[in-house]
């Protein structure tokens, strides 16, 4: 006499159906799985891109706006002091003038005109945030360079050798703008 637990007179129909149902599922999980991934990807895709035009937006401020012009115009005047004076150098050994002259400009306004000295090291702050980001996988180095590359290279011939002498300074902590001169080392050497 068949058994109310069987339909037909096998048991392994029931074995073969559990089977399936296990393939089924399993195939079903993975297109699951598949599935969230890309969901995953187009989140952080848009997450970082919604991060980027933030910081596109943060960079166009009026506080960076003055930052920015204000870096123009010592830039301008450095370029023109290290033009007269050096009028023979080669590229290199001028941004090396450069270099030198912007850490004591700095140096000086730092002591004698605070408020220009704080608007220009918000560029460097500003910088800080995006390398930290970047640190931290939030943005990639690519899509930060193909926004921010130029004033990179501008920071580093402008504000490292000022940052690294007030990083020897008491009381000022170890890493003073380090993700800011990390992100002005990968822009420099993506040329």
């Amino acid at each position: 006499m068949p058994s109310v637990f069987y339909i037909g007179s096998e048991p392994e129909f029931l074995e073969r159906a559990s089977w399936l149902c296990q393939i089924l599922l399993t195939v079903i999980a993975a297109i699951g799985a598949i599935f969230a991934g890309v969901q995953l990807r187009i989140v952080r895709q848009v997450s970082q891109a919604t991060l980027l035009l933030e910081l596109d937006a943060r960079f166009d401020s009026s506080e960076m706006r003055q930052a920015r012009n204000q870096f123009a115009t010592v830039s301008e005047d450095v370029e023109k002091v290290v033009a007269a004076n050096h009028p023979l150098a080669n590229d290199v050994a001028k941004r090396e003038h450069a270099a030198q002259l912007w850490k004591e400009t700095l140096g000086l306004l730092r002591t004698d005109n605070e408020a220009t000295y704080l608007k220009l090291i918000g560029w460097c702050g500003f910088f800080e945030t995006v390398g930290l980001m970047v640190k931290k996988g939030y943005l990639s180095e690519e899509d930060v360079l193909d926004l921010f590359k130029g004033p990179l290279v501008d920071l580093d011939k402008a504000f490292r050798l000022h940052i690294e002498e007030r990083g020897k300074e008491t009381g000022v902590p170890n890493g003073l703008f380090e993700h800011a001169l990390s992100l002005s080392d990968i822009a420099i050497k993506a040329g």
